[in-house]
């Protein structure tokens, strides 16, 4: 079974480095979510700065009743990742506003 999961893992990351659609990664990643590791392809789109398409993932992992360490770390992230995002965003226009 690990050479699967490595096979999936390394597979959606040529898939971002080769710039594939994300609904096409996304789909990929929820189809054969049974055979990923989740510190595994945490790692490979936290590396690439794509950790924010494994949200639906996660979150199906949760709702599965996942107890996985991995699983709520990387939704921690994400979370911080949405609200530094919308905190630049908001200083970034209020700076335009005042020009």
């Amino acid at each position: 079974m690990a050479v699967k999961t490595s096979i999936w893992t390394s597979s959606v990351g040529q898939l971002l480095d080769d710039e594939c659609p994300k609904d096409f990664i996304k789909g990929l990643i929820l189809s054969v979510c049974s055979l990923l590791l989740v510190e595994a392809i945490v790692e490979e789109c936290e590396k690439k700065n794509r950790l924010c398409l494994l949200t639906q993932f996660l979150e199906h992992l949760v709702s599965e009743g996942s107890q996985d360490v991995h699983v709520y770390n990387a939704l921690g992230k994400i979370s911080l990742i949405a609200i530094t995002t919308q905190n630049t965003s908001s200083r970034f226009l209020h700076g335009m506003r005042k020009r």
